[in-house]
């Protein structure tokens, strides 16, 4: 098998779409620093590429117009807000995941199309690593070292979405790193994801957690 033209990598995560055709390989560190790269193997050609990925996060928010009528608005990406301005800074759609984590869990979910079976890869918790963007140098108190957020990947799309949960604190699991993460029943259609484990800082987990409707 050849190897990869882009490098070696470690504690990155890998994992196979459905069809096995292609292995995605995901994050790791490199030279002493974080990737937040997407790595392609396909097992036909025998060969390695790099994803171009793309990506956004939105959020949306009901509104009532002058003549009193309720309206849905999508507020793009919020990526800088400064509490000593009235105003906040909105910026266009842009890539997510350009902050770069280590030791988040990641599984693949099997999706279905109308004319074939395709994946998405689950990224989820995991730590913030100094290659991620801070507003300012007072870095971990701004933005908090263990993760929670949850990716989805679409394979087939090259699109890279956060997904936020229903549930609330405490109905939601405790930020972490080092969990790990499985796909449950995908192939029946009603994809679920079982997490088990993880720490943070000193804390050992021993709860396990579903996540439903996966897709």
């Amino acid at each position: 098998m050849e190897d990869c033209k882009y490098g070696g990598r470690f504690r990155h995560r890998m994992e196979a779409s459905p069809s096995g055709d292609i292995i995605f390989v995901f994050g790791g560190s490199v030279g002493g620093k974080w990737e937040n790269s997407l790595l392609l193997y396909r097992t036909s050609s025998n060969s390695w590429d790099i994803e171009e990925t793309r990506g956004y996060r939105y959020f949306t928010r009901s509104v009532i117009d002058y003549l009193g009528n309720q309206q849905t608005t999508v507020i793009r990406d919020l990526s800088e807000f400064q509490e000593d301005k009235p105003d906040m800074d909105i910026y266009g759609p842009q890539a997510p995941r350009e902050d770069a984590s280590s030791d988040f869990a990641m599984t693949m979910v099997r999706t279905h199309s109308q004319t074939s079976e395709e994946g998405a890869l689950i990224v989820i918790g995991g730590f913030r690593t100094y290659e991620s963007p801070y507003p300012n140098a007072d870095v971990f108190p701004s933005y908090s070292y263990y993760l929670d957020d949850v990716w989805y990947y679409s394979t087939s799309g090259m699109l890279w979405k956060e997904i936020f949960t229903l549930e609330k604190e405490p109905s939601k699991p405790h930020a972490r790193r080092g969990s790990a993460v499985v796909t449950l029943r995908d192939r029946s259609g009603d994809a679920q994801l079982l997490m088990f484990g993880g720490r943070h800082h000193d804390e050992l987990f021993n709860d396990m957690w579903l996540f439903y409707d996966a897709h």
